[in-house]
C-alpha cells in the first residue's frame, strides 16, 4: 500500500519552497501518494513549480495567526496521512503540533535557516515542540550543533542533508531555450528575494565599480518585485543616483529563473544570512560562476576555485574584484549530487 505524503509550503516561491517539491519528485510514485498542501492567502507563485501529478489542497488563511494549527488539525483529521513534511521553520512548528495533536503520523522538518533568526516568540515554541519530530533535516553541521545547544533531543533524530537540485526540472525548463542576454555585455545575475539579507545595496555598489574596470557589463537581478517593498525602493534610488538605469535590469518574478542562470556569465549572491543557498549548487550545476558570500560556513567548503569566488559579507571592494576575475574562470567538470539516497532513507 503507498504511503501518504503531505508536503506543506507557503504560497511564495524562495529557495526552501522549490527545495520542498525537489524532495517530493525523489519520492517514487509507485510507493508514495504526495499531496501539496499550500498554506495562505492564495495559491501564489509556488503553484506554477507543482508537476500537474501531484493533488494540491489550499489551506487558506489570512496570515498565520488565523487558526493555522487548527485548520492542518481538520486536515490531517480529514486526509490521515502517513507523513507531514515542511521546509520551512515557523511554519515547522504548527505542521509538528498539529501532525502530535493528530497522532500516528510521521513528522519529517527541516530548517531553511539558522533559528538564531527566528523571533523570540517563534524560538520559544522550537524548543518546545522540535523534539517531538521523528526527524529533522539540517543543511549544515553548524546548524546542527545549534540545535543541539538549543534544544532537548535526541542526537539520532538530526540528519544533515544538502539540499538536492531539481535536475529533470531544470532540464524540462531549458529543453529549447535561446539567452535572454545581449551578447555584447558581460551579463551578471542575482536570483532570490528582493530583501535586505541579500545584501543588495553592497551588490548595486559593487557593480557600479565594476563598470569603471569594464564598461561592457549588464546586472539582472531576478525577484519578485513590489511597489510597496521599502528595501525596493530603497534599492531603485540607489541605482538612479549612481546613473546605472540602463545598466541594472529588474526582471521581476519568473518560473524559469533557470534561463538567466544558464547563460550568464556569473551568478552574484552577496547575501548577508543563508541557511543553504540553493541558487549557488543550481548554477555550479549548470557550469556557471558564482561569486558569494560568507554568509554561512558552509559556502566555503563547496565552492572551489575552480567554480567561483567566495568573498566576506558587506565588502565592496572584494565583491567588485570577485566579479572582475570570476568571468576567467572555464568550469569544466560537473557538479555532482550526493544526497539523493540520504533523503530517500529519511522517509
Amino acid at each position: 500500500m503507498k504511503k501518504k505524503v503531505l508536503f506543506c509550503v507557503p504560497p511564495n516561491c524562495g529557495g526552501a519552497e522549490r527545495v520542498t517539491l525537489t524532495i517530493a519528485k525523489l519520492l517514487g510514485r509507485e510507493q508514495y501518494d504526495v499531496t501539496i498542501v499550500i498554506i495562505g492567502r492564495t495559491k501564489g507563485e509556488i503553484i506554477k513549480f507543482v508537476p500537474d501529478y501531484f493533488d494540491v489542497v489550499h489551506v487558506k488563511i489570512r496570515n498565520i495567526w488565523d487558526f493555522t494549527t487548527f485548520r492542518l488539525v481538520h486536515l490531517f483529521r480529514k486526509m490521515c496521512p502517513d507523513i507531514v513534511f515542511c521546509s520551512l521553520m515557523y511554519l515547522n512548528i504548527r505542521v509538528l503540533l498539529a501532525a502530535k495533536i493528530v497522532g500516528k503520523i510521521r513528522i519529517i522538518i527541516r530548517n531553511n535557516n539558522s533559528i538564531s533568526t527566528l523571533r523570540f516568540d517563534n524560538l520559544l515554541l522550537v524548543k518546545m515542540l522540535y523534539s517531538k519530530a521523528d526527524a529533522i533535516i539540517l543543511q549544515t553541521d553548524e546548524m546542527k550543533s545549534e540545535i543541539l545547544q538549543c534544544v532537548r533531543i535526541q542526537p539520532y533524530k538530526l540528519h544533515v542533508i544538502f539540499n538536492p537540485i531539481d535536475v529533470k526540472g531544470i532540464h524540462e525548463r531549458l529543453a529549447h531555450s535561446i539567452s535572454p542576454f545581449q551578447s555584447q555585455y558581460i551579463n551578471y545575475v542575482f536570483v532570490g528575494r528582493i530583501d535586505y539579507c541579500k545584501g543588495l545595496d553592497v551588490l548595486i555598489p559593487a557593480f557600479a565599480h565594476l563598470l569603471r574596470i569594464r564598461n561592457n557589463c549588464k546586472l539582472y537581478l531576478v525577484g519578485k518585485i513590489s511597489e510597496t517593498n521599502e528595501y525596493y525602493l530603497k534599492l531603485q534610488k540607489l541605482i538612479s543616483s549612481l546613473k546605472l538605469d540602463d545598466r541594472v535590469v529588474w526582471t521581476g518574478f519568473t518560473d524559469n529563473p533557470y534561463l538567466y542562470m544558464r547563460y550568464a556569465d556569473c551568478l552574484v549572491l552577496p547575501s548577508r544570512r543563508e541557511g543553504l543557498p540553493n541558487v549557488v549548487l543550481e548554477a555550479m550545476y549548470l557550469k556557471t560562476p558564482v561569486v558569494v558570500t560568507r554568509s554561512v560556513p558552509v559556502v566555503d567548503r563547496i565552492v572551489s576555485s575552480t567554480r567561483g569566488i567566495v568573498i566576506d559579507v558587506e565588502d565592496v571592494e572584494a565583491l567588485t574584484k570577485a566579479m572582475n576575475e570570476v568571468i576567467n574562470i572555464d568550469i569544466v567538470a560537473d557538479y555532482q549530487q550526493t544526497s539523493i539516497n540520504e533523503w530517500l532513507n529519511v522517509f
